[in-house]
């Protein structure tokens, strides 16, 4: 037998008898193995900790709520708001006192989105019965005819049911009707003189009050429920507040007691800011006194400071792990350069003998690894779902560190002669 026949003969020791003796190393080597696993599954699932902690916060920067309270907006404000997609018209009232034109009793409307919210807020606590085709907190939509809600009391007084249609015009506005047509000389400028003043007060009345169409009649045990009104914001409402024959067909806009707001993307916070800033000069433009806002966003900030940082530590800790992941597997090779020399003075190629450390540490990671994964998905799988790309390629970069620090110290070891690898000092 020559020398290139020994050479191969070397060469093709059976995978079999490599796996096999790997696995027996592995078991032997029980504290050096132990070492590897162990620092492997602290390591992955620290890591993966901390990515799952970022997701935590970035989850948690997108769902927080962002409020924005209001007082003294005016109607144009709201309408701003409403027709921008950067929030939400939560809820809003107002009021004013209407006439009915089938009687001259002024009558609270309130002007809300949200009549539930409203008899709430008003701290009635007995019962209330609703008749009503649609919910209480059903958004009108602009282009549809003007609905109300209202008193069942009031409606008896009128003489009105459900589905009927009311008309009504503000009690300062008609008190101004009456003023300019009592002066004759306005009459005669108009052509009007020879009519009588009753008659032409009813019709101007009629054609300047906006008809509402009764959508809910509202029973309870207080009166001030019982004997009001309830609408949503609507054209009608301008020309409510002011006159049509005046102001022409956009009316006046009313200024809100009360309104509130919710941002829709936490991340378009400054334009949102931006936007009730502009909503509060317009309030202000509209006649508004003290319009003032106030949004909360001290958690948002908080939680936005947590999440940079984590974005900060996060590369800075994967590094340090691939890092000590390479001394150690470089400290445990060193331990096995005498069971090196001697597989290679069994007659073991250096090739072969390089193939069985490097697939030996590397099994052990990727078992590590797997454990460590499975705690995280069983820690919380919601939030392992949504880290999983970076938490994966940590780990793809984690076994690449391993394998590539293995390969390179067995490949070196390797190089030397059987006997220097003997006198080198574990």
């Amino acid at each position: 037998m020559n020398e290139n026949d020994i050479r191969s003969s070397r060469e093709n020791v059976p995978f079999k008898e490599s796996l096999s003796y790997t696995f027996m190393r592995i078991y032997r080597s029980k504290g050096k193995t132990l070492i590897v696993f162990a620092l492997t599954t602290f390591l992955v699932g620290a890591v993966g900790f901390l990515a799952m902690t970022m997701a935590q916060y970035e989850e948690l920067f997108e769902t927080v709520k962002i409020k924005t309270t209001a007082t003294g907006f005016s109607s144009n404000a709201i309408e701003m708001m409403s027709q921008s997609d950067l929030g939400d018209v939560v809820y809003y009232q107002g009021h004013m006192r209407v006439i009915a034109t089938k009687d001259d009793f002024p009558v609270p409307l309130i002007v809300t989105n949200d009549t539930q919210r409203y008899i709430e807020s008003i701290g009635f606590a007995g019962d209330v019965v609703i008749e009503s085709h649609l919910a209480l907190d059903e958004n009108i939509i602009p282009n549809e005819k003007p609905i109300l809600f209202m008193g069942r009391d009031i409606a008896k007084w009128l003489g009105i049911g459900l589905d009927d249609t009311l008309y009504l015009l503000e009690e300062e506005q008609i008190k101004a009707l009456q003023f300019l047509y009592q002066s004759e000389e306005y009459l005669t400028s108009i052509g009007l003189a020879d009519r009588p003043y009753e008659e032409i007060l009813e019709s101007i009345i009629a054609e300047s009050s906006l008809s509402f169409k009764v959508v809910g009649l509202i029973q309870s045990n207080n009166a001030e429920l019982d004997m009001s009104f309830f609408a949503p914001l609507h054209k009608a409402v301008h020309q409510i507040n002011g006159l049509k024959i005046a102001f022409g067909e956009e009316g006046l806009p009313i200024i809100l007691d009360f309104s509130e707001f919710q941002l829709l993307d936490n991340f378009r916070i400054d334009d949102y800011s931006t936007l009730l800033q502009e909503m509060a000069s317009q309030s202000r433009e509209d006649g508004s006194l003290d319009a003032k806002h106030f949004t909360d966003t001290s958690r948002l900030y908080s939680i936005a400071h947590v999440r940079d940082l984590l974005n900060v530590f996060f590369p800075i800790a994967a590094f340090i792990a691939i890092a000590l992941s390479v001394v150690a597997i470089g400290l445990t090779m060193t331990q096995s350069i005498k069971e090196m020399a001697l597989l290679r003075i069994l007659g073991i190629t250096a090739n072969r003998t390089r193939t069985i450390f490097i697939f030996e540490h590397f099994f052990v990671t990727v078992i590590g690894t797997l454990l460590a994964m499975g705690f995280l998905m069983f820690f919380n799988i919601r939030l392992f779902a949504n880290s999983a790309s970076i938490i994966l390629l940590f780990c793809v970069l984690y076994l690449f560190a391993c394998s590539f620090t293995s390969f390179i110290a067995s490949a070196v070891m390797a190089k030397k002669k059987p006997l220097e690898l003997l006198q080198v000092k574990e």
